[in-house]
């Protein structure tokens, strides 16, 4: 009777790990982003989405975004972070702001991570950004300038480096007679960091304003 009952408990022994395995940790958070896209708002470039917790319910993330220039420089940052409980099968709205300067961002990439040590992304996503979403913005930036002398109109045109083939340019122009004086318009195209003279037959003239109203963008990034 001894005999028998050994057996038994070694079987009960062996066959007990794997009822302990069902007992193991679950896997880490399933988070994920969704949906990313940018835009440009003024003077930054706002990056959106959603993040996604398709895994157990996790608190405290921190969605962090970086931009690159053409040669693969980081030229700005941003963060946005989610400091509450986010549900399985939750989601939540991220938005970061990037500046835009003088360099403008070629790329960018995003990632979310809980926000506590090793902060290991969970998800990560990276785009490039269209050349023509900044026109808006490279209108802002670049600069012309206009001055006549013995009969000619003078326009110089400052891209500062900006992927620009030409500028647009609206300049009237006060001439003055003896006993007469009348404005006159004329738009002139002038290539980036160029100079174009325009006759306009006489000396007694002056600048009166300057205007820029578009800008022909190179065809890529590379141009």
């Amino acid at each position: 009777m001894t005999r028998i009952l050994l057996a038994v408990w070694c079987v009960v022994a062996v066959a007990a790990p794997p009822a302990s395995a069902a007992l193991a940790p679950s896997a880490g958070p399933a988070v994920v982003l969704t949906g990313v896209f940018h835009s440009v708002d003024g003077n930054a470039l706002v990056v959106a989405g959603q993040v996604e917790n398709r895994g157990p319910a996790v608190t405290g993330l921190v969605i962090d975004a970086a931009a690159f220039s053409l040669r693969g420089i980081e030229i700005a940052s941003g963060s946005d972070g989610i400091p509450w409980t986010l549900a399985s099968g939750g989601r939540e709205r991220f938005s970061v702001r990037l500046p835009l300067g003088d360099t403008l961002i070629r790329y960018y990439e995003v990632q979310v991570a809980l926000a506590r040590p090793p902060f290991a992304p969970l998800s990560r996503a990276q785009h490039s950004v269209d050349l023509a979403l900044y026109r808006p913005f490279i209108l802002s930036l670049v600069q012309v300038q206009a001055d006549v002398a013995g009969g000619w109109l003078i326009v110089r045109s400052r891209a500062g480096g900006l992927p620009v083939q030409q500028i647009t340019t609206s300049i009237t122009v006060l001439f003055v007679a003896r006993k007469a004086f009348w404005l006159q318009t004329v738009t002139v195209d002038v290539p980036a960091d160029g100079t174009v003279t325009v006759p306009i037959g006489f000396n007694a003239a002056a600048i009166s304003t300057v205007r820029i109203i578009d800008v022909v963008l190179k065809s890529t990034w590379s141009d």
